[in-house]
């Protein structure tokens, strides 16, 4: 794989297309769940309160629905979780450059990534680099309007039987890991680009599943120098 450098250039909304490829299965999950666990009681307290429309009812049986809605709007639109995120947000774009106190939709930042054999590098702010190996991403890319987003692999963590063993899972910390966004311009001009990259994830995983210690030598060294 040959190296490549760009720039991105990231607002609100290719922000939002990253965060929902990097939480949208777990939110789909998450909403599901609420539907599933929330839904039976609504429906029953819908017909409590039209049989006995005491103000106890009517109360729970509006919670409910307010829940329920929720978790229906997970399911349909998993950006609806950023309405309640402001900060998070403003924490990324100040990682990635923006130290600017706007409001969410109207922030905006650059950054440069490198992309070679071992993985991707970000430049962010203040010159911090971010590497990040090419195994830690998903194989299958999600395509967009504005390019091709790989999220990375949070194994685990999009499980959402293993987050709700823990508590307030539903809130659980955003995952540290980078998203790998290849700008639309950039695939124009690399045509092969993704077809190249999902293959080398196959090959590195391939490599630590065969314990090469010369493979984990090579990543580790390269994931020193910065």
């Amino acid at each position: 794989m040959k190296e490549i450098n760009y720039e991105v250039n990231v607002d609100y909304n290719i922000f939002k297309d990253l965060f929902w490829a990097q939480n949208k299965k777990y939110l789909k999950r998450a909403g599901w769940g609420v539907i599933i666990l929330f839904g039976f009681f609504t429906i029953s307290f819908i017909f409590m309160s039209v049989y006995e429309p005491t103000t106890k009812n009517i109360i729970y049986t509006l919670l409910l629905v307010i829940i329920t809605a929720y978790g229906i709007a997970f399911v349909t639109n998993p950006n609806v979780a950023l309405l309640t995120r402001t900060g998070y947000i403003k924490k990324w774009f100040k990682l990635h450059g923006n130290n600017t106190d706007a409001i969410p939709k109207n922030l905006k930042t650059s950054y440069q990534i490198h992309l070679d054999n071992l993985g991707f590098t970000e430049t962010i702010g203040n010159n911090y680099m971010v590497k990040i190996p090419w195994f830690a991403l998903h194989e299958t890319p999600i395509k967009t309007t504005n390019g091709i987003f790989f999220a990375f692999d949070d194994g685990k963590n999009s499980s959402l039987l293993y987050n709700s063993l823990g508590i307030n899972f539903a809130f659980r910390e955003d995952l540290p890991g980078e998203v790998l966004f290849i700008p639309a311009s950039v695939l124009s001009t690399n045509p092969n680009l993704v077809n190249e990259i999902q293959n080398i994830i196959k090959q590195q995983r391939q490599q630590f599943r065969s314990s090469s210690n010369s493979s984990i030598e090579n990543i580790k060294q390269w994931m020193s120098n910065k």
